[in-house]
């Protein structure tokens, strides 16, 4: 039987960092976040955006005593209440991505073992 994490292209790792994300003229500050990929993340929160919304996000990275950013447009991809072990939050799915961006992003998923074969 495959699995949903069996069809992933790119694996998840766990890390949990604050994000900021922009909806039209809202801006929001979530705290934690489940893991993240090189295609998206997902945002623990009590009150998920709905799915299809799209904005701006950033991410403040640290590597040792350098902090880097990673800016990328997103769409929620998925929502969810909280249930018996999966807390409330959604998934965002990185739909553009700079280069620089998308290199620092490289680096930490390689760092935390999301490529295993790299």
């Amino acid at each position: 039987m495959t699995t949903q994490s069996d069809k992933r292209r790119f694996k998840r790792v766990d890390y949990t960092i604050q994000v900021f994300l922009e909806t039209g003229d809202s801006r929001q500050t979530y705290l934690e976040t489940r893991d993240i990929n090189m295609r998206g993340i997902f945002v623990e929160t009590e009150a998920p955006l709905p799915v299809g919304v799209t904005g701006k996000l950033t991410i403040h990275l640290q590597f040792g005593s350098q902090s880097e950013e990673v800016n990328a447009s997103f769409q929620v991809v998925r929502s969810q209440k909280a249930a018996s072990e999966q807390p409330a939050g959604m998934g965002l799915e990185f739909t553009e991505i700079d280069s620089d961006s998308s290199i620092t992003l490289f680096n930490m998923v390689k760092a935390h073992g999301g490529f295993d074969n790299i």
